[in-house]
Protein backbone atom coordinates (compact mmCIF):
# COMPACT_ATOMS: atom_id res chain seq x y z
CA UNK A 1 0.00 0.00 0.00
CA UNK A 2 1.14 3.66 -0.87
CA UNK A 3 1.80 5.57 2.59
CA UNK A 4 0.25 8.77 0.81
CA UNK A 5 -2.12 7.06 -0.57
CA UNK A 6 -3.72 5.19 2.54
CA UNK A 7 -7.85 5.37 2.06
CA UNK A 8 -10.47 6.50 4.90
CA UNK A 9 -11.03 2.85 6.28
CA UNK A 10 -7.55 1.88 6.90
CA UNK A 11 -6.61 5.12 8.63
CA UNK A 12 -9.67 4.69 10.99
CA UNK A 13 -8.83 1.11 11.23
CA UNK A 14 -4.97 1.79 12.07
CA UNK A 15 -5.65 4.65 14.49
CA UNK A 16 -8.59 1.92 16.26
CA UNK A 17 -5.70 -0.22 16.88
CA UNK A 18 -3.25 2.31 18.06
CA UNK A 19 -5.65 2.89 21.27
CA UNK A 20 -6.06 -0.67 21.76
CA UNK A 21 -2.52 -1.26 21.92
CA UNK A 22 -1.33 2.12 23.34
CA UNK A 23 -3.97 1.50 26.13
CA UNK A 24 -3.28 -1.65 27.08
CA UNK A 25 0.62 -0.91 27.02
CA UNK A 26 -0.49 2.04 28.91
CA UNK A 27 -2.36 -0.40 31.21
CA UNK A 28 0.91 -2.50 31.64
CA UNK A 29 2.46 0.99 33.41
CA UNK A 30 -0.14 1.51 35.79
CA UNK A 31 1.16 -2.56 36.89
CA UNK A 32 4.34 -1.19 36.88
CA UNK A 33 4.84 2.01 37.90
CA UNK A 34 3.04 1.60 41.15
CA UNK A 35 5.69 -0.34 42.88
CA UNK A 36 8.30 3.17 42.86
CA UNK A 37 5.12 4.74 44.32
CA UNK A 38 4.90 2.15 46.83
CA UNK A 39 8.83 2.61 48.01
CA UNK A 40 8.40 4.37 50.82
CA UNK A 41 5.56 2.69 52.32
CA UNK A 42 6.57 -1.21 51.43
CA UNK A 43 10.19 -0.24 53.45
CA UNK A 44 8.43 1.06 56.41
CA UNK A 45 5.72 -2.08 56.50
CA UNK A 46 8.64 -4.42 56.14
CA UNK A 47 11.65 -2.41 57.78
CA UNK A 48 13.33 -2.40 54.22
CA UNK A 49 16.41 -0.18 53.91
CA UNK A 50 16.59 1.54 50.31
CA UNK A 51 19.79 -1.28 49.08
CA UNK A 52 17.28 -3.68 50.16
CA UNK A 53 14.17 -2.44 48.58
CA UNK A 54 16.72 -1.95 45.56
CA UNK A 55 17.28 -5.58 45.41
CA UNK A 56 13.78 -6.29 44.56
CA UNK A 57 13.62 -3.85 42.19
CA UNK A 58 16.88 -5.06 40.26
CA UNK A 59 15.15 -8.43 40.54
CA UNK A 60 12.61 -7.25 38.58
CA UNK A 61 14.72 -5.52 35.87
CA UNK A 62 16.93 -8.60 35.65
CA UNK A 63 14.13 -11.24 34.97
CA UNK A 64 12.46 -8.29 32.84
CA UNK A 65 15.75 -8.15 30.92
CA UNK A 66 15.90 -12.23 31.07
CA UNK A 67 11.92 -12.05 29.71
CA UNK A 68 12.39 -9.59 26.63
CA UNK A 69 15.46 -11.63 25.43
CA UNK A 70 13.32 -14.35 25.69
CA UNK A 71 9.73 -13.44 24.69
CA UNK A 72 11.04 -11.14 21.67
CA UNK A 73 11.32 -14.29 19.95
CA UNK A 74 7.35 -15.84 21.21
CA UNK A 75 6.44 -12.07 19.40
CA UNK A 76 7.95 -13.34 16.34
CA UNK A 77 6.64 -16.51 16.21
CA UNK A 78 3.20 -16.59 18.20
CA UNK A 79 2.40 -12.92 17.44
CA UNK A 80 2.44 -9.80 18.83
CA UNK A 81 -1.65 -9.94 19.97
CA UNK A 82 -1.20 -13.48 21.89
CA UNK A 83 1.73 -12.41 23.48
CA UNK A 84 0.69 -8.86 24.56
CA UNK A 85 -2.65 -10.37 25.82
CA UNK A 86 -0.39 -13.62 27.62
CA UNK A 87 1.49 -11.00 29.48
CA UNK A 88 -1.05 -8.73 30.81
CA UNK A 89 -3.52 -11.13 31.96
CA UNK A 90 -0.29 -12.72 33.73
CA UNK A 91 0.79 -9.49 35.18
CA UNK A 92 -2.86 -8.59 36.59
CA UNK A 93 -2.97 -11.59 38.53
CA UNK A 94 0.30 -11.28 40.19
CA UNK A 95 -0.44 -7.43 41.32
CA UNK A 96 -3.82 -8.92 43.15
CA UNK A 97 -1.59 -12.00 44.22
CA UNK A 98 0.71 -8.72 45.71
CA UNK A 99 -2.10 -6.87 47.20
CA UNK A 100 -3.45 -10.02 48.92
CA UNK A 101 0.15 -11.35 50.26
CA UNK A 102 -1.46 -10.58 53.94
CA UNK A 103 -4.24 -13.13 53.48
CA UNK A 104 -2.05 -15.40 51.23
CA UNK A 105 0.31 -15.67 54.38
CA UNK A 106 -2.32 -16.75 56.76
CA UNK A 107 -3.34 -19.21 54.60
CA UNK A 108 -0.21 -20.62 54.25
CA UNK A 109 0.62 -20.65 57.77
CA UNK A 110 -3.01 -22.78 58.28
CA UNK A 111 -1.15 -24.99 55.20
CA UNK A 112 1.91 -25.44 57.34
CA UNK A 113 3.93 -23.07 54.58
CA UNK A 114 5.34 -20.36 56.69
CA UNK A 115 5.87 -17.61 54.09
CA UNK A 116 6.36 -14.25 55.68
CA UNK A 117 4.34 -11.23 53.61
CA UNK A 118 7.70 -9.55 52.84
CA UNK A 119 9.04 -12.92 50.91
CA UNK A 120 5.62 -12.82 49.00
CA UNK A 121 5.79 -9.70 47.48
CA UNK A 122 9.23 -9.41 46.86
CA UNK A 123 9.16 -12.62 44.86
CA UNK A 124 5.75 -12.18 43.12
CA UNK A 125 6.75 -8.38 41.75
CA UNK A 126 10.52 -10.12 40.74
CA UNK A 127 7.90 -12.68 38.73
CA UNK A 128 6.36 -10.09 37.82
CA UNK A 129 8.91 -8.72 35.91
CA UNK A 130 8.68 -11.58 33.53
CA UNK A 131 5.56 -10.99 31.98
CA UNK A 132 5.86 -7.21 32.14
CA UNK A 133 8.32 -8.10 29.14
CA UNK A 134 5.95 -9.37 27.21
CA UNK A 135 4.47 -6.06 26.22
CA UNK A 136 7.66 -3.92 24.57
CA UNK A 137 8.65 -6.39 21.63
CA UNK A 138 4.84 -7.37 21.05
CA UNK A 139 3.99 -3.97 20.61
CA UNK A 140 6.93 -3.25 18.41
CA UNK A 141 5.86 -6.17 16.36
CA UNK A 142 2.56 -5.33 15.76
CA UNK A 143 3.74 -1.38 14.95
CA UNK A 144 6.24 -2.98 12.38
CA UNK A 145 3.31 -4.06 10.87
CA UNK A 146 0.87 -0.91 11.07
CA UNK A 147 3.99 1.78 9.99
CA UNK A 148 5.74 2.14 6.87
CA UNK A 149 9.92 2.80 8.36
CA UNK A 150 9.46 6.29 7.36
CA UNK A 151 6.78 6.79 9.86
CA UNK A 152 7.58 5.05 12.30
CA UNK A 153 9.70 7.70 14.59
CA UNK A 154 7.10 10.31 14.44
CA UNK A 155 3.63 7.82 14.70
CA UNK A 156 6.38 6.18 17.99
CA UNK A 157 5.90 9.86 19.87
CA UNK A 158 1.33 9.11 19.47
CA UNK A 159 2.47 5.75 21.22
CA UNK A 160 4.22 6.91 23.79
CA UNK A 161 2.26 9.66 24.60
CA UNK A 162 -1.23 7.14 25.26
CA UNK A 163 1.46 5.30 26.89
CA UNK A 164 2.23 7.64 29.45
CA UNK A 165 -1.58 8.25 30.61
CA UNK A 166 -1.02 4.92 32.03
CA UNK A 167 1.95 6.26 34.21
CA UNK A 168 -0.11 9.91 34.99
CA UNK A 169 -3.11 7.71 36.08
CA UNK A 170 -1.59 6.01 38.80
CA UNK A 171 0.64 8.73 40.10
CA UNK A 172 -2.79 11.08 40.35
CA UNK A 173 -4.30 8.16 42.14
CA UNK A 174 -1.30 6.58 44.18
CA UNK A 175 -1.19 8.94 46.77
CA UNK A 176 -5.38 8.04 47.98
CA UNK A 177 -4.81 4.38 46.84
CA UNK A 178 -2.02 4.04 49.43
CA UNK A 179 -3.89 6.30 52.02
CA UNK A 180 -6.63 3.27 52.18
CA UNK A 181 -3.52 0.58 52.34
CA UNK A 182 -0.98 -0.52 50.39
CA UNK A 183 -2.10 -3.06 49.08
CA UNK A 184 -5.16 -1.22 47.01
CA UNK A 185 -2.24 0.29 44.92
CA UNK A 186 -1.61 -3.07 43.66
CA UNK A 187 -4.93 -4.27 43.45
CA UNK A 188 -7.12 -1.38 41.82
CA UNK A 189 -4.63 -0.78 38.69
CA UNK A 190 -4.57 -4.76 38.42
CA UNK A 191 -8.64 -4.74 37.96
CA UNK A 192 -8.37 -1.67 35.24
CA UNK A 193 -5.08 -3.32 33.29
CA UNK A 194 -7.60 -6.82 33.06
CA UNK A 195 -10.61 -4.54 31.51
CA UNK A 196 -8.01 -3.18 28.78
CA UNK A 197 -7.13 -6.56 28.06
CA UNK A 198 -10.61 -7.80 27.39
CA UNK A 199 -11.23 -4.69 24.78
CA UNK A 200 -7.89 -5.74 22.76
CA UNK A 201 -8.48 -9.47 22.93
CA UNK A 202 -11.88 -8.52 21.35
CA UNK A 203 -10.18 -5.45 18.43
CA UNK A 204 -6.66 -5.83 18.66
CA UNK A 205 -5.50 -7.36 15.23
CA UNK A 206 -1.74 -7.75 14.24
CA UNK A 207 -1.40 -6.45 11.12
CA UNK A 208 -3.45 -5.24 7.72
CA UNK A 209 -3.71 -7.77 6.22
CA UNK A 210 -5.77 -10.38 8.74
CA UNK A 211 -8.88 -7.82 8.01
CA UNK A 212 -8.45 -7.43 4.35
CA UNK A 213 -6.16 -4.31 4.29
CA UNK A 214 -2.94 -4.51 2.18
CA UNK A 215 0.27 -3.94 3.68
CA UNK A 216 2.00 -0.66 4.40
CA UNK A 217 5.08 -1.61 2.76
CA UNK A 218 5.53 -3.78 -0.46
CA UNK A 219 7.18 -7.40 1.47
CA UNK A 220 10.40 -7.37 0.05
CA UNK A 221 11.76 -9.94 2.65
CA UNK A 222 10.61 -13.50 2.01
CA UNK A 223 8.04 -14.04 4.49
CA UNK A 224 9.05 -18.20 4.05
CA UNK A 225 12.47 -17.56 5.70
CA UNK A 226 12.67 -20.02 8.47
CA UNK A 227 12.32 -18.19 11.70
CA UNK A 228 15.94 -19.55 12.69
CA UNK A 229 17.57 -17.79 9.94
CA UNK A 230 15.36 -14.54 11.46
CA UNK A 231 17.35 -15.43 14.94
CA UNK A 232 20.81 -15.74 13.19
CA UNK A 233 20.39 -12.59 11.21
CA UNK A 234 19.12 -10.67 14.48
CA UNK A 235 21.52 -11.68 16.50
CA UNK A 236 24.52 -11.81 14.32
CA UNK A 237 23.87 -8.09 13.59
CA UNK A 238 26.70 -6.31 15.29
CA UNK A 239 25.02 -2.82 14.64
CA UNK A 240 22.09 -4.41 16.93
CA UNK A 241 24.33 -5.45 19.46
CA UNK A 242 25.88 -2.10 19.15
CA UNK A 243 22.54 -0.32 19.96
CA UNK A 244 21.91 -2.81 22.71
CA UNK A 245 25.07 -1.45 24.38
CA UNK A 246 24.19 2.00 24.10
CA UNK A 247 20.35 1.29 25.29
CA UNK A 248 22.04 -0.17 28.42
CA UNK A 249 23.04 2.78 29.39
CA UNK A 250 19.29 4.48 29.19
CA UNK A 251 18.19 1.76 31.29
CA UNK A 252 20.18 3.28 34.14
CA UNK A 253 19.18 6.87 33.49
CA UNK A 254 15.58 6.13 32.76
CA UNK A 255 14.84 4.06 35.69
CA UNK A 256 17.33 5.56 38.19
CA UNK A 257 14.79 8.80 37.50
CA UNK A 258 11.52 6.75 37.93
CA UNK A 259 11.98 4.04 40.27
CA UNK A 260 13.38 6.97 42.87
CA UNK A 261 12.39 10.31 42.03
CA UNK A 262 9.32 9.49 44.30
CA UNK A 263 11.27 9.08 47.07
CA UNK A 264 13.41 12.03 46.46
CA UNK A 265 10.61 14.24 47.44
CA UNK A 266 9.51 12.34 50.09
CA UNK A 267 12.96 12.31 51.74
CA UNK A 268 14.37 15.95 50.27
CA UNK A 269 11.00 17.84 50.64
CA UNK A 270 8.99 16.22 52.69
CA UNK A 271 6.43 15.76 50.10
CA UNK A 272 2.94 13.89 50.12
CA UNK A 273 1.71 11.79 47.10
CA UNK A 274 -1.69 13.97 47.27
CA UNK A 275 -0.21 17.09 47.25
CA UNK A 276 -0.96 19.57 44.23
CA UNK A 277 2.54 19.83 44.01
CA UNK A 278 3.76 16.15 43.55
CA UNK A 279 0.81 15.99 41.37
CA UNK A 280 2.51 18.66 38.61
CA UNK A 281 6.18 17.08 38.94
CA UNK A 282 4.69 13.78 38.73
CA UNK A 283 2.84 14.85 35.46
CA UNK A 284 5.15 16.75 34.41
CA UNK A 285 7.82 13.99 34.30
CA UNK A 286 5.80 11.41 31.72
CA UNK A 287 4.68 14.49 29.66
CA UNK A 288 8.17 15.43 28.63
CA UNK A 289 8.93 11.72 27.90
CA UNK A 290 5.71 12.61 25.38
CA UNK A 291 7.19 15.75 24.16
CA UNK A 292 11.41 14.18 24.00
CA UNK A 293 10.11 11.63 21.85
CA UNK A 294 7.79 13.44 19.09
CA UNK A 295 10.56 15.80 18.92
CA UNK A 296 13.48 12.90 18.65
CA UNK A 297 11.39 11.26 15.95
CA UNK A 298 10.81 14.15 14.06
CA UNK A 299 14.87 15.21 14.07
CA UNK A 300 15.29 11.36 13.05
CA UNK A 301 12.97 10.94 10.39
CA UNK A 302 13.23 14.78 8.63
CA UNK A 303 16.05 16.16 10.13
CA UNK A 304 18.48 13.23 10.10
CA UNK A 305 16.71 11.31 7.36
CA UNK A 306 16.10 7.91 9.45
CA UNK A 307 19.43 8.06 10.69
CA UNK A 308 18.68 7.46 14.64
CA UNK A 309 22.15 7.76 15.72
CA UNK A 310 22.36 11.75 15.59
CA UNK A 311 19.28 12.28 17.10
CA UNK A 312 19.92 9.91 19.93
CA UNK A 313 23.17 11.52 20.54
CA UNK A 314 21.64 14.97 20.95
CA UNK A 315 19.59 13.92 23.46
CA UNK A 316 22.20 11.75 25.31
CA UNK A 317 23.92 15.48 25.44
CA UNK A 318 21.01 17.30 26.80
CA UNK A 319 20.73 14.35 29.54
CA UNK A 320 24.60 15.35 30.73
CA UNK A 321 24.14 18.61 30.12
CA UNK A 322 21.05 18.47 33.03
CA UNK A 323 22.51 16.33 35.06
CA UNK A 324 25.36 18.26 35.87
CA UNK A 325 22.89 21.61 36.67
CA UNK A 326 21.27 18.86 39.18
CA UNK A 327 24.37 18.22 40.55
CA UNK A 328 25.25 21.64 41.89
CA UNK A 329 21.47 22.66 42.39
CA UNK A 330 19.39 20.25 42.93
CA UNK A 331 17.75 19.89 46.42
CA UNK A 332 18.79 23.43 47.30
CA UNK A 333 15.89 24.78 45.85
CA UNK A 334 12.29 24.76 45.67
CA UNK A 335 10.79 21.34 45.32
CA UNK A 336 9.23 22.41 41.54
CA UNK A 337 12.81 23.98 40.21
CA UNK A 338 13.98 20.28 41.12
CA UNK A 339 10.62 18.84 39.56
CA UNK A 340 11.28 20.99 36.38
CA UNK A 341 15.06 19.72 36.03
CA UNK A 342 13.81 16.01 36.22
CA UNK A 343 11.32 16.95 34.15
CA UNK A 344 13.87 17.76 31.21
CA UNK A 345 15.99 15.00 32.04
CA UNK A 346 12.89 13.24 31.53
CA UNK A 347 12.57 15.07 27.93
CA UNK A 348 16.14 14.16 27.06
CA UNK A 349 15.97 10.74 28.30
CA UNK A 350 12.83 10.24 25.91
CA UNK A 351 14.71 10.45 22.70
CA UNK A 352 17.11 7.09 23.44
CA UNK A 353 14.24 5.56 24.92
CA UNK A 354 11.19 5.87 22.05
CA UNK A 355 14.22 5.47 19.37
CA UNK A 356 16.72 2.40 20.64
CA UNK A 357 13.41 0.61 22.30
CA UNK A 358 10.91 0.74 19.38
CA UNK A 359 12.17 2.72 16.16
CA UNK A 360 15.85 0.62 15.92
CA UNK A 361 14.20 -2.59 16.34
CA UNK A 362 11.75 -2.00 13.64
CA UNK A 363 14.49 -0.87 11.45
CA UNK A 364 16.88 -3.47 11.74
CA UNK A 365 15.04 -6.50 12.64
CA UNK A 366 12.15 -6.03 9.89
CA UNK A 367 8.79 -7.44 9.84
CA UNK A 368 10.21 -10.36 10.42
CA UNK A 369 12.63 -10.56 13.42
CA UNK A 370 11.82 -6.70 15.00
CA UNK A 371 9.90 -8.67 17.54
CA UNK A 372 13.15 -10.16 17.63
CA UNK A 373 15.73 -6.97 17.55
CA UNK A 374 13.34 -5.53 20.19
CA UNK A 375 13.68 -8.32 22.85
CA UNK A 376 17.50 -8.26 21.91
CA UNK A 377 17.82 -4.41 22.12
CA UNK A 378 15.66 -3.78 25.42
CA UNK A 379 17.18 -6.64 27.22
CA UNK A 380 20.07 -4.53 27.49
CA UNK A 381 17.75 -1.92 28.57
CA UNK A 382 17.06 -4.09 32.10
CA UNK A 383 20.15 -5.38 32.26
CA UNK A 384 21.39 -1.40 32.90
CA UNK A 385 17.97 -0.72 34.99
CA UNK A 386 19.53 -4.02 37.29
CA UNK A 387 21.76 -1.68 38.57
CA UNK A 388 19.46 1.47 39.04
CA UNK A 389 17.87 -1.01 42.20
CA UNK A 390 20.12 -2.58 44.17
CA UNK A 391 23.66 -0.56 43.58
CA UNK A 392 21.61 2.76 43.40
CA UNK A 393 19.85 1.73 46.49
CA UNK A 394 23.39 1.54 48.12
CA UNK A 395 25.07 4.66 46.78
CA UNK A 396 21.69 6.65 48.28
CA UNK A 397 22.35 4.68 51.28
CA UNK A 398 25.64 5.32 51.97
CA UNK A 399 26.04 8.48 50.34
CA UNK A 400 22.94 10.39 50.23
CA UNK A 401 20.90 12.13 47.25
CA UNK A 402 23.80 14.32 46.24
CA UNK A 403 25.43 11.25 44.44
CA UNK A 404 21.89 10.84 42.54
CA UNK A 405 22.78 12.68 39.81
CA UNK A 406 26.50 11.84 39.25
CA UNK A 407 25.63 7.75 38.80
CA UNK A 408 23.22 9.21 35.94
CA UNK A 409 25.62 11.57 34.43
CA UNK A 410 28.03 8.68 34.12
CA UNK A 411 25.49 6.57 32.45
CA UNK A 412 24.66 9.39 29.68
CA UNK A 413 27.85 9.91 28.90
CA UNK A 414 28.66 6.49 27.88
CA UNK A 415 25.70 6.37 25.95
CA UNK A 416 27.07 9.41 24.11
CA UNK A 417 29.89 7.92 22.77
CA UNK A 418 28.30 4.80 21.86
CA UNK A 419 26.38 7.41 19.83
CA UNK A 420 29.51 8.34 18.33
CA UNK A 421 30.54 5.38 17.17
CA UNK A 422 26.76 4.62 15.21
CA UNK A 423 26.52 8.35 13.93
CA UNK A 424 25.89 6.69 10.14
CA UNK A 425 24.61 3.26 10.99
CA UNK A 426 21.38 2.39 9.12
CA UNK A 427 19.69 -0.91 7.80
CA UNK A 428 20.93 -2.77 4.86
CA UNK A 429 18.87 -1.89 1.79
CA UNK A 430 17.36 -5.09 0.30
CA UNK A 431 18.68 -6.36 -3.19
CA UNK A 432 15.75 -4.79 -4.83
CA UNK A 433 16.23 -1.13 -3.24
CA UNK A 434 19.69 -1.53 -4.25
CA UNK A 435 19.80 -2.47 -7.84
CA UNK A 436 17.13 0.51 -8.09
CA UNK A 437 19.90 2.92 -7.47
CA UNK A 438 22.85 1.89 -9.03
Amino acid sequence: MDRHKYNNDFIRRRWFNIILLGGLYSSYYMIRYNFPLANKALCNVFGWSMEDIGWVITGFFWVYALGQLVNGTIADNLGGRKTILLGAFASVALNILIGSAQILNIISGKLGIFINTMTIVGAFWILNGYFQAFGASAMVKINTNWFARDERGRYNGVFVFIIQLGRSLIILAGGYLLAVSWNMIFIVPALVTLGVAVACLIGLRNNPEDIGFPPVEEKLEEDKTPFAETLKAVFGSPVIWAFALAYFTTGIVRHGLEQWFPRFFQDVHGMDFRDMGFWLIGISIPAAMVLGAYFSGYMSDLLFKTRRGPAIGVMYLGQIITLVLFFFTGGKSSALYDGLLLALLSFFMSGPHSLLGAVVAMDFGGRKGAGSAAGLIDCFQYLGAGFSGFFLGGVLDRFGWDYWAVFLAAASLAGFIFMLALWNAMPEKPAKDAAGES
